[in-house]
C-alpha cells in the first residue's frame, strides 16, 4: 500500500517511510448574499476609508443557519462543534458576503448515482461517496482517506454544491459562484510511523507539483484534531485571498455598471437631439435624466477609485498574511496569480462625461434660442392680426 506515494517522495530524500494513513484535504468556500437586500441602495460610502462597508446585519445569523440546516439534511452526518472560540471576521459588498464562524464537524455520504461530477471519473477511478468535512462559516475543508497517490476526487466540488443547495433551500441567503473554490492545491495528510529512536512528534512540509505534503511523525491524535489544528491555522489566510476575489469582482462587475451607465446616457442624449423642438415635455424629461446620468457617473467614478484603493490595500495585506504561513506560504505563485490587477478608469473616459455634459448643455442653449425664435415670431404674427383688426 502507499508503494506510489513512497517512490514519489523517496525522490525527496524521505526513504524507508512506514506510511500509516494518508488523507487528501480540499479547501474552499462559498459566498453568501441576501437576496432580501438590494446592496446598492443600503451601500454607504465612508470617504475617509479605503474599505467600503456595507450593512448587512444578517451575517450573525448564520452559524444557526448552517447548523441547523446541515442538521436536517439527509446526507450530512455525526454533525457537531468543535470550537465556539474562534475569532470570527467577516466582509461584505455589492457582490455578497463571507464570514468565518463557529467550526463545525460532519460526516457527508453521496451516493455516486447523485455525484454531479461523476461524469469527471473515468475507468476504475470511482467517486468518493463518504467523506468528511469542517466547516467555519463561508470556509470549508472536505478531506478523505486514500489509498495512494496522486488521487483525482472532486469532494470539495461536491461539497461545495451540497452546502450552495442546503443554504438556497432553507434560508434567505443566495449563494452566486464564486472561486476559484475550491483551491487548486491539493494536501495530503501523511501519517508517519517512525520506526526511529527519535519519538518525539514532528511535522515536515513540502510542495511539489502544486501539491503540499504534511508529513507527521509520532502523532497519536486523531485526523479530526490534526485537521482542525490545519484548518485554524489557515483560516486566515483562506478568508483573506477570498476576500481579495470578492473584491476583485465587485471591482470588475462595478466597471461594466458604469459602461452600462454610459451606454445608457448616450441612448438618452441621442433621443434628445432627435427629438424636435417643440416637444417640450419630452426634451425637459430627457434633459432632466440626461443631467442626473452625468452627476451619477462622475459620483460612481469616484466610488470606483475608492473601491479600487480598497482592493489594493485587501490585496497587498492577504500577501503578507501568505508569506508567514508555514502550510499556505509556498504557494504564492498560484495565490497571488489568481489575483488579478485592474486598471483605472482611463482619462478619456472622463472627457467622454464631460463631452456629453459640454453637448448637452450647448444643445440646450440652441433649443432655447430656436424656440425663442419661434415663440418670437408667433407672437409678432399675433401681434400684428390684433393691430390690423383693431385699426380697421
Amino acid at each position: 500500500m502507499y508503494e506510489k506515494l513512497s517512490k514519489y517522495l523517496e525522490g525527496f530524500n524521505y526513504k524507508s517511510l512506514d506510511i500509516d494513513d494518508v488523507w487528501i484535504l480540499k479547501f474552499g468556500s462559498i459566498r453568501f448574499k441576501d437576496s432580501s437586500k438590494n446592496y446598492l441602495e443600503d451601500s454607504t460610502i465612508d470617504f475617509t476609508n479605503t474599505e467600503i462597508t456595507y450593512r448587512v446585519d444578517t451575517h450573525t445569523e448564520l452559524d444557526d443557519i448552517i447548523f441547523n440546516s446541515f442538521k436536517e439534511n439527509s446526507n450530512i452526518f455525526d454533525l457537531k462543534y468543535l470550537d465556539k472560540d474562534i475569532h470570527s471576521q467577516f466582509y461584505d459588498d455589492e457582490e455578497g458576503f463571507i464570514t468565518t464562524g463557529n467550526l463545525l464537524s460532519l460526516k457527508v455520504h453521496i451516493p455516486t448515482r447523485f455525484s454531479r461530477y461523476d461524469s469527471n471519473y473515468f475507468g476504475e477511478i470511482v467517486p468518493i461517496e463518504k467523506f468528511n468535512v469542517m466547516v467555519s462559516g463561508s470556509l470549508f475543508a472536505a478531506y478523505a482517506k486514500v489509498s495512494d497517490y496522486p488521487i483525482k476526487t472532486f469532494i470539495g466540488h461536491e461539497f461545495r454544491e451540497l452546502f450552495k443547495n442546503i443554504i438556497e433551500t432553507s434560508s434567505k441567503f443566495d449563494v452566486p459562484l464564486f472561486g476559484p473554490s475550491p483551491i487548486h492545491p491539493d494536501i495530503y495528510i501523511i501519517k508517519i510511523k517512525d520506526n526511529s529512536d527519535d519519538t518525539s512528534s514532528k511535522i515536515n512540509y513540502k510542495i511539489d507539483n502544486n501539491d503540499l505534503f504534511i508529513l507527521i511523525y509520532n502523532f497519536d491524535q486523531e485526523i479530526e484534531t490534526i485537521i482542525s489544528y490545519i484548518f485554524i491555522d489557515i483560516s486566515s489566510v483562506l478568508f483573506n485571498f477570498y476576500k481579495a476575489m470578492l473584491a476583485f469582482t465587485s471591482l470588475v462587475n462595478y466597471r461594466l455598471e458604469i459602461k452600462d451607465r454610459l451606454n445608457e446616457l448616450s441612448i438618452k442624449y441621442l433621443d434628445f437631439i432627435n427629438t424636435k423642438v417643440y416637444h417640450f415635455f419630452k426634451n425637459s424629461k430627457r434633459i432632466k435624466e440626461c443631467n442626473n446620468d452625468i452627476t451619477r457617473l462622475r459620483i460612481m467614478l469616484l466610488k470606483y477609485d475608492l473601491k479600487k484603493l480598497g482592493y489594493s490595500s485587501i490585496k497587498q495585506k492577504f500577501i503578507e498574511i501568505l508569506s508567514d504561513n508555514k502550510f499556505l506560504g509556498g504557494f504564492e505563485d498560484y495565490f497571488i496569480g489568481s489575483i488579478k490587477e485592474i486598471d483605472r478608469f482611463p482619462d478619456s473616459f472622463k472627457y467622454i462625461i464631460e463631452h456629453f455634459e459640454n453637448e448637452l448643455r450647448a444643445s440646450v442653449n440652441t433649443r432655447i434660442i430656436v424656440l425663442a425664435s419661434i415663440l418670437g415670431g408667433i407672437i409678432g404674427s399675433a401681434l400684428t392680426v390684433l393691430l390690423t383688426v383693431l385699426l380697421a
